[in-house]
């Protein structure tokens, strides 16, 4: 495995650290996804959401009581 100018050679450590060590490399893997999903989700989310878009009336004023009237 290379990481920029180093190297690390797994193959010197015990075989429950190297498993150790591979476990948590899928792990930070599976997190990196996972945000960059998270990411994609919330963009397609927001592009969805522009045609429901529009501008209220310069004199509009919200009426709490009338909102929330039953």
């Amino acid at each position: 495995m290379k990481i920029d100018r180093f190297q690390i050679n797994i193959d010197l450590l015990p075989k429950y650290l190297q498993q150790e060590l591979m476990d948590y490399y899928n792990y930070l893997l599976f997190k990196h996804r996972q945000k960059n999903e998270k990411k994609s989700q919330r963009k397609d989310f927001l592009s969805s959401i522009k045609k429901y878009k529009y501008s209220l009336p310069d004199n509009y004023q919200f009426d709490r009581d009338i909102a929330n009237e039953r």
